[in-house]
């Protein structure tokens, strides 16, 4: 499955007061992300996405991704197994004329496939005679 979210941000959304987005996804294991800028944004407009409250993407606390006219895609492997599978995408705008979009792809896939050892003992013996 593969999950796309335009995360529009308001033209004047400064870094302390951030725009915020929620990614509804479903339970699974995200293997691949992507984050689309578009001509436009020049280095003034940043996203950082956050699982709870802590954040994943990027990686080191307090940064964004910033970029124009470009994707970043990368594999991932980041389970999301507890309701209400949610992500959320923070971000900011300092242009002061125009609102600006990043788009963000999460591709996801069930435990069963990129991670069977996290499935129940049960569940993992029920799969083996099934052929799985």
């Amino acid at each position: 499955m593969i999950y796309n979210y335009k995360i529009t941000i308001p033209k004047d959304t400064a870094e302390t007061n951030l725009f915020e987005q929620d990614i509804k996804l479903t339970h699974g294991i995200i293997h691949k992300v992507e984050f689309l800028f578009p001509p436009g944004p020049v280095g003034l407009a940043g996203i950082a996405i956050f699982d709870a409250i802590h954040q994943v993407w990027p990686t080191n606390t307090g940064t964004y991704f910033i970029s124009d006219n470009e994707t970043i895609s990368y594999p991932e492997h980041h389970p999301i197994l507890i309701e209400p599978f949610l992500l959320r995408a923070k971000a900011y705008n300092t242009d002061d004329t125009y609102e600006h979009s990043i788009t963000v792809r999460i591709g996801i896939l069930p435990i069963e496939v990129l991670a069977p050892w996290l499935q129940s003992y049960d569940k993992r013996l029920l799969n083996i005679f099934r052929g799985y």
